[in-house]
């Protein structure tokens, strides 16, 4: 069913479920480029952005499962959930180059 209670025909299911499919793998690359900030600041001694770092990257692995929730199969609950991995992804890198 869509948002408005209407049964969904097969090619909204799986434009759905491939919007779904390009978000995880979003989360996931965002997910890794967090994983080399943390490193890069692990090994220049940072303890306080590898924090940072290590509580972004626990944010996002509590975001990435309700990409499939289904509470969250519409295109505004699928933008709304990226939104916020960008903007976790968006203050990471200015982290990462206020410290460069």
């Amino acid at each position: 069913f869509d948002d408005e209670g209407e049964i969904m025909d097969m090619t909204d299911m799986y434009m759905l479920t491939l919007e779904q499919e390009i978000l995880n793998e979003h989360a996931a690359t965002v997910m890794a480029d967090l994983w080399r900030l943390k490193k890069k600041a692990a090994a220049e001694g940072d303890e306080v952005r590898t924090l940072i770092f290590d509580d972004m990257i626990s944010l996002l692995a509590r975001i990435k499962p309700q990409i499939v929730w289904p509470e969250n199969d519409s295109k505004e609950k699928l933008a709304e959930l990226r939104g916020r991995i960008d903007g976790v992804y968006e203050i990471a890198t200015r982290c990462g180059k206020k410290a460069a």
